[in-house]
C-alpha cells in the first residue's frame, strides 16, 4: 500500500510497491505527458488506497485552477492528467474533496 503521502513540507507523493518505493516532488512532476502519467496511475492502481487517489485527484485539480489565465496550457494537462488518474484506477473525486483536503498547496 501507498504511505501517506501527501506532505505540508515537503510536498512530495510517495508509492510504495512490492519491489521498491517512487517518490514525486508533485509541484515538479505534474503535469506530466499521458505517456508518463499512464505509467505511474497503473502503478497506483496496483499499489494504492482510494483515499490515496482521491487526494492526488484534488490536488491535480486544485493545482489547474490555481495557475494564472496565462498558463491555460499547463492547466489543461493537470486536467487530462487528471482525467486518466479517474479513468485507470476507477476512482473519481468526491464532492466534498475539492475543499476537504489540505495537500501542501
Amino acid at each position: 500500500m501507498a504511505e501517506k503521502h501527501i506532505r505540508q513540507t515537503n510536498g512530495a507523493f510517495t508509492v510504495h510497491y512490492p519491489c521498491g518505493k517512487l517518490t514525486l516532488c508533485l509541484e515538479t512532476f505534474f503535469p506530466v505527458t499521458q505517456k508518463k502519467a499512464r505509467q505511474l496511475f497503473r502503478l497506483m492502481k496496483e499499489n494504492s488506497e482510494e483515499t490515496e487517489v482521491q487526494e492526488l485527484l484534488v490536488y491535480l485539480h486544485g493545482r489547474a485552477e490555481r495557475l494564472p489565465p496565462e498558463s491555460a496550457r499547463t492547466a489543461e494537462r493537470c486536467r487530462k492528467n487528471a482525467a486518466l488518474l479517474s479513468k485507470i484506477t476507477g476512482v473519481s473525486m468526491k464532492d466534498g474533496d475539492a475543499f476537504g483536503l489540505s495537500l501542501g498547496n
